[in-house]
Parts: structure tokens; C-alpha cells; sequence
């Protein structure tokens, strides 16, 4: 009798730890099925998705990081510069030394272009070229520079 009742017990949490994964999937699980609907294009659908991986993962965790970054670039691929600026500069402060700051502040000059605030993108250029020397953002940062010294 006792076998019978510690088995069903032991099918009664495994039940319940099985319907709470799929009710919640993990942020990793989240995130992976995001970045598939931002990879794809469908921003309105990946945001809810991006916006679920931060709530739920650690603070300081990189799928939290990257499901933020990912976020405000939907609003930046959506061309909503304001809602995408005020995101990129969240992410910013939130995220200072993030592998993804350097691309947050060139996403971030894009915008100030795009809202017609040309000093405060080029001052953002100037800073990725100063502040990220060795990535790609300084090499492009330069390159928006030079366009604009041609213009």
C-alpha cells in the first residue's frame, strides 16, 4: 500500500513539473523561438516573445540582455525611432559593458538620424569609434562620419 501511494505521488509532481514546463518554457526556449520570428522579419510577433525572455530571466543573465537588445531593434526595424530610442537608451544603461552596447549606440545614432537630431549621432559615432575602438561598429561609426563629411 505504501508502494502504491509513494508512486502516485511520484506521478503527481512529475505531471505537474511536466505541465509547468509547458506552460512556461524556459527563457532560453523563449528566446530561440523570438530570435526565429525576428530572424524571419515578424517583429510584431517576436516583441511579445523578447518582452516575456526578459521578465522572466535572471537579472543579469544573457538571455535577459540579448532578449532586450532584440526588442528595441524590433522598433528600430519597424522605423518607430522614438519607441526604439527610448528602448536602445534603457538597454544602455541597463546593459553598459553588454557584448551588444556597442551595436545599442549605432542602432541609437540611426535613430537620432532618422528624428532629424544629426549632433547627438554624431556624437554617438564619435563615442563607438572612441569607447569601442576594435569592433565593427567603429569601422562602420567612421564610415557614417565620412558620408556625412561628404554631404
Amino acid at each position: 500500500m505504501k508502494r502504491i501511494i509513494l508512486v502516485i505521488v511520484l506521478l503527481v509532481i512529475l505531471i505537474g513539473v511536466i505541465v509547468s514546463f509547458l506552460a512556461k518554457p524556459e527563457p532560453d526556449a523563449l528566446l530561440k523561438r523570438a530570435r526565429r520570428k525576428f530572424d524571419a522579419g515578424q517583429f510584431d510577433k517576436a516583441k511579445p516573445e523578447l518582452l516575456k525572455v526578459y521578465q522572466r530571466a535572471k537579472l543579469s543573465s544573457g538571455p535577459r540582455c540579448e532578449a532586450k537588445i532584440f526588442y528595441a531593434t524590433c522598433f528600430v526595424r519597424e522605423n518607430d525611432f522614438v519607441t526604439a530610442s527610448r528602448e536602445l537608451n534603457t538597454f544602455i544603461k541597463e546593459y553598459p559593458n553588454s557584448f551588444w552596447t556597442p551595436q545599442a549606440y549605432f542602432d541609437l545614432a540611426y535613430c537620432y538620424r532618422n528624428l532629424n537630431n544629426l549632433p547627438a549621432a554624431v556624437k554617438l559615432y564619435h563615442l563607438i569609434i572612441k569607447e569601442f575602438p576594435t569592433t565593427a561598429w567603429a569601422k562602420y561609426s567612421q564610415e557614417r562620419l565620412n558620408e556625412l563629411k561628404s554631404k
